[in-house]
C-alpha cells in the first residue's frame, strides 16, 4: 500500500496505483484496523494527487479514526494529517483546517514530536496563518524546520521550508525575497528526488 503512494505522488500514474491497492487488499473490505487504516491512508494519496482534494481529505480523515485505535503509529497519523491539511487548503476550507492544525500542532510540540512539529505547519499549510494575517505566526511555526531538523544534503524539510516562507514573503509584499528564495533552492532541488513527486515540479 505504501508503493501505491509512491506510484500516486509521481503523478499520472493513478490506475496503477490504484491496482496496487486493489492488489493488497483483494478487491475486499480489510477486517484489520491498521490496514483499514493503510488503505484508506493510500486511496487518500491517490486522490489528492489526482486532484480530487474532498476525496483525499475524507480518506486522510477515515485513515486516522483506522489508526487511532492501534499502537505505535506515530509516522502514519502525522503523515495522514499533513495529507488532512493539505487537502483543506485546495478545497479552501480555512475555517476547518484552522479548527484542526493548532491543535494537532500543540499536540505533538507537547509530545516532543519533531516530525509532526515540521510536517503539520509547512508548505502550504502554512495558509492558516496568512488567512489569518498573521505572518509572524505562520514565520514562528515554519522556524523549527531548520532550528530542529537536520538538513544535510536536500531533503523534503528544505522545501517545505523554502515553499512555506515563499508563500509568507509573497503575502507580505516581498516578492523579490520569494524569488531569491526559489532561486538558491532550485539547482539541489532539481538534483533531488522530489522533482520525482508532481506536486513539487
Amino acid at each position: 500500500l505504501l508503493e501505491a503512494c509512491h506510484v500516486a505522488a509521481s503523478g499520472g500514474a493513478s490506475a496503477r496505483a490504484l491496482a496496487l491497492v486493489e492488489a493488497a487488499t483483494g478487491g475486499e473490505q480489510l477486517e484489520d484496523p491498521y490496514l483499514r487504516g493503510w488503505e484508506y491512508f493510500a486511496r487518500g494519496y491517490i486522490a489528492y494527487f489526482r486532484g480530487n482534494w474532498r476525496k483525499g481529505f475524507e480518506a486522510a480523515e477515515q485513515a486516522d479514526v483506522m489508526f487511532s485505535g492501534c499502537a505505535n503509529v506515530v509516522w502514519e497519523r502525522d503523515t495522514v494529517h499533513a495529507l488532512s491539511h493539505w487537502a483543506q487548503v485546495y478545497l479552501g476550507s480555512l475555517k476547518t483546517l484552522g479548527q484542526m492544525l493548532p491543535a494537532r500542532l500543540h499536540e505533538a510540540e507537547l509530545q516532543g514530536n519533531l516530525y509532526a512539529v515540521w510536517a503539520l505547519p509547512a508548505s502550504i499549510s502554512v495558509l492558516h496563518w496568512i488567512g489569518r494575517d498573521d505572518v509572524a505566526g505562520g514565520r514562528t511555526a515554519v522556524a523549527p524546520i531548520s532550528e530542529r531538523w537536520s538538513l544535510r544534503g536536500y531533503q523534503i524539510q528544505h522545501w517545505n521550508e523554502m515553499a512555506s516562507n515563499a508563500l509568507l514573503d509573497l503575502y507580505a509584499g516581498d516578492v523579490r525575497g520569494a524569488r531569491k528564495r526559489v532561486e538558491e533552492g532550485w539547482v539541489p532541488m532539481s538534483k533531488s528526488l522530489l522533482t520525482k513527486v508532481q506536486i513539487v515540479r
